[in-house]
């Protein structure tokens, strides 16, 4: 009777340190039996629920107590209960987020995962769920979905190509705008920049700025040697803070958003340059987002279509030039109808050279007069890969382009 005495205080002392235990748990955590009755309720899930441990020990979890539902409203108690599966099937399930109602009668989101409780002999005796309180935590997810939605709604409606690049260079976001500007497709998002292939044009409109850097790079302002596991050390690009995740040397700075290199490759990026891609000038340039707990390096690459601006501005030059021109030349003209009445002797040879000469002057300012007639752009191939400015063409008045039903055609 003693040993059996000992062994009852034993398991006594053991049950309390185990209540002891699950009662400090932060998590809600109870304990039912097969039927769902009530055996334990900790401390936490007195203060998330709002129900005392007497109030519901020895009842069931479907005795409206806290109606469990999903996120459609629909009951879950009946047929649908998570703990009832666990104990079902013998294994554990979740985490899931469901809603229950508290006594006061207010609705919470909470996270849970159910689990069986097993006899000695394997057999299932009840089941035990873990829960949590993350109403605030979906509802900052909603919050930041909703502004992502807002931002993403925003970047579609942007006429300029936008590129989100995070702290590992991975693509993030591509607008409609660079879609189309590249012709690329959401196969990209999520692969890392330095993945994509050397020709592929996102790649080539990222990088190729990195070569008008003129340093110095992050392995010369170290000073480091020939020879280390470095994959930025005398290459071309300059967006060090990328790299430096590749290669197994020695990190040189701590935080880079307060390196020296960092910040010289961020100003020279910001910059606006101009490249051709395909057959188009692209403007690329770039903004960065900076988080320092954790440290973290966004890059947002904008692409912008200025090819129109471009052929604008040499009409405009153009005009401007032929205007200007005109002048001298009118000038120059006369001079040469005048020199040619005024010569005393007949020398074919001479009359020749000055009528070529005022041939050449007449022809010159009808392009003149044709570089201001402009009005859209006409290009023709000066080689097999260079396009030029058609003047002729893009000067043509009506009478020499026939008809506008011919135009049209």
């Amino acid at each position: 009777m003693r040993k059996k005495n000992r062994l009852v205080n034993h398991l006594k002392a053991e049950l309390s340190y185990l209540k002891a235990v699950l009662n400090s748990a932060n998590e809600g955590i109870y304990v039912t039996d097969r039927d769902r009755r009530f055996l334990f309720w900790n401390r936490a899930s007195e203060k998330i629920t709002g129900y005392k441990a007497e109030e519901v020990i020895g009842k069931s979890c479907y005795d409206n107590i806290l109606q469990h539902t999903d996120e459609t409203g629909e009951l879950l108690c009946l047929e649908r209960c998570p703990l009832v599966k666990s104990m079902q099937l013998g294994r554990t399930y979740g985490p899931e987020v469901i809603s229950l109602k508290r006594k006061d009668g207010k609705r919470i989101m909470v996270e849970v995962m159910t689990s069986p409780l097993k006899g000695q002999k394997g057999e299932i005796t009840g089941g035990i769920e873990v829960f949590r309180d993350v109403t605030e935590r979906i509802k900052r997810q909603r919050q930041l979905d909703r502004k992502k939605r807002e931002l993403e709604t925003v970047l579609e409606n942007i006429s300029d190509g936008v590129l989100f690049l995070d702290n590992d260079g991975r693509i993030i976001h591509i607008n409609s705008a660079l879609k189309s500007l590249l012709s690329i497709d959401d196969t990209i998002l999520g692969k890392e920049i330095f993945s994509l292939r050397n020709e592929n044009e996102l790649r080539k409109a990222i990088f190729r700025s990195d070569r008008e850097f003129k340093g110095p790079f992050c392995w010369e302002n170290f000073g480091c040697q020939e020879g280390i596991d470095c994959p930025e050390y005398g290459s071309y690009c300059c967006r060090c803070w990328l790299l430096s995740k590749y290669g197994t040397a020695d990190k040189k700075c701590k935080n880079c958003i307060d390196c020296i290199s960092y910040k010289n490759a961020k100003e020279f990026l910001q910059k606006p340059k101009e490249y051709v891609i395909g057959e188009r000038v692209v403007s690329v340039s770039s903004s960065f987002i900076e988080k320092r707990e954790p440290e973290e390096i966004w890059e947002i690459v904008l692409l912008k279509d200025v090819t129109a601006e471009k052929l604008d501005a040499v009409v405009k030059l153009s005009g401007a030039a032929a205007h200007e021109i005109r002048q001298p030349l009118q000038v120059l003209i006369g001079a040469i109808a005048l020199l040619r009445d005024e010569l005393q002797e007949h020398n074919t040879d001479v009359e020749m050279y000055l009528e070529t000469a005022l041939s050449s002057c007449y022809r010159i300012d009808d392009i003149l007069k044709r570089l201001t007639n402009i009005t859209k752009y006409k290009v023709k191939y000066y080689t097999k890969d260079l396009k030029i400015f058609d003047v002729f063409e893009a000067s043509k008045t009506r009478e020499d382009r026939g008809s506008f039903e011919e135009e049209v055609k």
